[in-house]
């Protein structure tokens, strides 16, 4: 490894896991995709800037939710599909919104914003939440679930 490496496109990034590493040395044992190529040039590497950055397509916010589970409360929103089995197969988690004619009733971000609304958790206050309540609200949740599920199969209206 003695070879000189000049990093041609990241820089804020590798900053940026510098200034993380700092503030949670936790971080250090997680690992970063690093694509390496041969030096062709100037023009070359331009090029390559202009390709890696012109044709980035973001993730959809379903996906990352999907993913995130560093983010306690996408953590918390999947734990609570997993509490009710009959409710993962109906949430769309590829999509930000659930295309027509499909058999899906929600989004997964539609299903965040519910949970968000019916509980008063948000991804900014779930951290101060203790054990306790936010057991408390998860048996409130199945209790829901389960009376929805009741009032469906017994044909009434809510």
């Amino acid at each position: 490894m003695d070879a000189t490496l000049l990093i041609n496109d990241g820089q804020h990034r590798r900053k940026g896991i510098e200034h993380a590493l700092l503030r949670n040395p936790r971080l250090r044992d997680e690992t970063i995709t690093v694509t390496i190529f041969f030096d062709q040039g100037l023009e070359r590497s331009q090029q390559m800037f202009a390709d890696i950055n012109g044709k980035q397509v973001k993730p959809s916010s379903a996906i990352n939710a999907l993913y995130d589970r560093r983010n306690p409360f996408n953590a918390w929103v999947l734990s609570v599909i997993g509490m009710v089995p009959e409710i993962g197969p109906r949430i769309d988690v590829e999509n930000s919104s659930v295309p027509a004619k499909s058999y899906k009733l929600w989004s997964l971000v539609a299903f965040k914003k519910f949970l968000s609304l019916l509980t008063g958790l948000t991804e900014k206050n779930i951290a101060d939440v203790d054990a306790e309540r936010l057991h408390a609200i998860d048996d409130f949740l199945l209790k829901f679930f389960e009376t929805c599920a009741r009032l469906s199969r017994d044909g009434r209206r809510w």
